[in-house]
């Protein structure tokens, strides 16, 4: 991607702006911009353990996962606030092994109170 397009599209400066910024500014800003939009998601595996991870793109991250495993996968819930690790420190009873949890009341009770 051409750094004029990192800075149009996803931080808005103007074109002049653009012009004056190098190609590796233009990358950093964008990728600060996109830690700024991260998520936290849950995704579940047709075993019932379910994965809490962060990610600016969790339909990508989903399509990564998917491809070192066997289960199929998918997204149940999609969060709009950067809390992963407190929100992984509030399962911690039910993980199972690094980011991945066993499914549970208490975490369905915790999924349903978002839109």
């Amino acid at each position: 991607m051409k750094k004029k397009k990192y800075l149009k599209k996803y931080i808005q400066l103007d074109t002049d702006m653009a012009s004056h910024i190098t190609k590796q500014e233009a990358q950093r800003a964008y990728f600060n911009y996109l830690k700024k939009k991260t998520v936290v998601y849950f995704i579940e595996s047709e075993s019932g353990l379910v994965k809490i991870g962060k990610s600016s793109n969790p339909e990508k991250r989903l399509k990564a996962l998917q491809v070192a495993n066997s289960e199929k996968l998918k997204i149940i819930k999609i969060i709009n606030k950067n809390a992963e690790k407190k929100i992984q420190s509030y399962f911690k009873s039910e993980r199972v092994n690094g980011e991945w949890f066993k499914k549970s009341q208490k975490m369905i009770d915790f999924i349903n109170q978002y839109p």
